[in-house]
């Protein structure tokens, strides 16, 4: 099967929704032929623990690369200098960054979108968000990046936006947003990866410094923001959150507020 093909079998299977197992066996054993046939470490891989197309009759036998051969091989179909997408983790164990190489991002977009609509936005056609991480322009080779501007993009109102920038966090900011949700009964989004919320919390609860996201509030913010921000301290003390000192670095999720 083609690529192309390939593509075009992956993004209708999204589309069609919630699939049987023999739909999704058949779909998995495909994607495993094609990258069997035009990857070749992955094809020495699977050939070494004798998984070949002859001998994977289910998904189930499909063999899973382990996260960290991604720094160490060119998991690719494609040579990469035809991937025009390239993802990267963030180095922090061995100090090299593992690359997944994307030749489009139309499967990875379509399966956002499509479970974002379905598992996250119930009713609403459009929430206004707040984004905890940097831009896709600054961050161009995060797949959580291009995973939030997604969000904000194709689910987020006009007033959606980020709160972190060159100048860090952007803690007023945040806390304005929270405290108009209140007030209105409007639902709001607050994505990103959870140490930035770890470092909201820690700036909320009066951590000074310590956060190197923290963007120290200006002397003089008004007093409505600063009756908002001790507010909003007084709750970050209930958050189920810990402290930086009990999170590992770089994990990355989905919270709302």
């Amino acid at each position: 099967m083609t690529e192309a093909r390939l593509v075009e079998e992956l993004l209708a299977f999204i589309a069609a929704g919630e699939a049987d197992e023999e739909a999704f066996n058949r779909m998995a054993l495909a994607v495993f032929a094609h990258q069997f046939e035009t990857n070749a470490p992955y094809r020495r891989f699977a050939t070494q623990r004798a998984r070949t197309l002859r001998t994977v009759k289910s998904w189930r036998d499909v063999p899973a690369v382990p996260i960290s051969a991604f720094k160490d091989l060119t998991l690719s179909g494609r040579p990469p200098e035809e991937c025009p997408h390239v993802f990267m983790t963030s180095g922090t164990t061995k100090g090299v960054r593992g690359k997944s190489h994307h030749p489009t991002l139309a499967v990875y977009d379509r399966s956002m979108t499509v479970n974002f609509r379905r598992r996250f936005m119930g009713d609403f056609e459009r929430l206004r968000m707040g984004i905890l991480f940097p831009t896709e322009q600054a961050m161009p080779n995060s797949s959580l990046a291009h995973y939030l501007a997604l969000a904000k993009s194709e689910f987020g109102t006009a007033e959606s936006r980020y709160f972190v920038s060159d100048a860090g966090l952007d803690v007023d900011g945040a806390i304005d947003a929270l405290s108009r949700a209140e007030a209105t009964g409007e639902p709001y989004a607050l994505l990103g990866a959870s140490f930035s919320v770890v470092h909201l919390m820690d700036a909320l609860a009066g951590g000074g410094g310590a956060s190197p996201c923290r963007r120290a509030a200006a002397s003089s913010t008004p007093a409505a923001s600063r009756a908002s921000r001790a507010r909003w301290r007084r709750r970050s003390s209930m958050a189920v959150c810990p402290p930086p000192s009990a999170c590992r670095a770089g994990c990355a999720s989905t919270c709302t507020a």
